[in-house]
C-alpha cells in the first residue's frame, strides 16, 4: 500500500496528539451499597472524606495526573492546577 507524501511518523504521532482525551476533575471516591444507590435522589447530599480546603484530582483513563482546586467565577466553575502528579504519563 502506497504512502502518502506526508505520513510520516511526524503526521501520524500529530494525528494522536489532537485525539480528545476525557479528563475527570475527581472530589472523592465513595463506596455506597447496592440498596443506597436505589435510593439517590435530587437534593441528597452525600458526605466525603475530603474537606473543602483538600486539593481535588484530574484524572485522565483511571490515572491521576494532576492536583487542582476549584476557582468559581460568575460565568462558570473552573480548576486551577496546583501540581502535576509524577504518575502522569507526559511527566518527566
Amino acid at each position: 500500500m502506497p504512502m502518502e507524501a506526508n505520513s510520516g511518523p511526524t503526521t501520524q504521532i500529530d494525528r494522536w496528539l489532537t485525539l480528545p482525551l476525557d479528563l475527570v476533575v475527581e472530589i472523592d471516591r465513595l463506596v455506597l451499597p447496592a440498596r443506597d444507590l436505589g435510593a439517590l435522589r435530587p437534593g441528597m447530599i452525600l458526605r466525603t472524606r475530603k474537606k473543602s480546603s483538600d486539593p481535588m484530582m484530574l484524572v485522565i483513563g483511571g490515572v491521576p495526573v494532576a492536583r487542582v482546586e476549584p476557582t468559581d467565577t460568575a460565568e462558570c466553575r473552573r480548576v486551577r492546577v496546583k501540581s502535576v502528579t509524577s504518575e502522569a504519563p507526559c511527566r518527566r
